[in-house]
């Protein structure tokens, strides 16, 4: 599962509130979403701390969701629900509007 390193998850939460202030810029026609990279290689508190920036600035948020069936296994033995969907759901990331999620091919019947 995602890296847990508390100094990282700050300094990456950071880094994009630093981004957010230098370069979003709607009006201006530039603008920031944010992307932590899959739902396994996240913290939870990553994720959490995105959905959160996400929500206090309207931003969009993209990740990569399962495109081998290695990360689809991977994410079913690792992951506290099972589903990466599930995952990204209950962190609040996958429930904002503007989600993107690049592949998405291994979804089961339930994570589509």
């Amino acid at each position: 599962l995602g890296g847990s390193d508390p100094a990282q998850t700050r300094a990456m939460l950071d880094l994009w509130e630093a981004c957010v202030a230098k370069c979003h810029e709607p009006a201006e026609g530039t603008h920031v979403a944010i992307g932590p990279v899959t739902a396994y290689s996240a913290s939870v508190e990553l994720l959490k701390g995105a959905a959160d920036i996400r929500r206090r600035h309207g931003l969009t948020g993209h990740t990569h969701l399962l495109e081998t069936r290695a990360q689809a296994l991977l994410a079913r033995q690792s992951l506290p629900s099972g589903s990466a969907v599930r995952h990204l759901k209950e962190t609040g990331f996958l429930d904002l509007p503007g989600t993107s999620c690049a592949h998405a091919v291994w979804l089961d019947e339930e994570e589509m």
